[in-house]
């Protein structure tokens, strides 16, 4: 039990419990893999050479455009900021 002074403080709400939010988590869980290279997960790293070639022809870029996915919002918040700087 969480203490608070707060009159409308219910709780965090972690995760959801319906059939398609705990199928949702198993997929995360079971298909998380480090695809930032060939060498760590071969198949993650050519879908995500899939889906960025997908949305640089999607956002009309340049075809030599570099492009990256992120884990979530933190990492692309540091990720857009380094991207500012340089």
């Amino acid at each position: 039990m969480v203490a608070t002074t707060g009159p409308r403080y219910f709780g965090f709400v972690i995760g959801g419990a319906l059939d398609a939010a705990t199928a949702a988590d198993m997929l995360a869980v079971g298909w998380d893999q480090p695809a930032y290279n060939h060498l760590s997960s071969p198949a993650s790293a050519v879908v995500e050479e899939v889906a960025g070639a997908w949305l640089v022809e999607l956002l009309g870029l340049p075809g030599d455009v570099s492009f990256g996915f992120v884990t979530g919002a933190q990492g692309a918040n540091t990720v857009c900021l380094a991207a500012a700087r340089h």
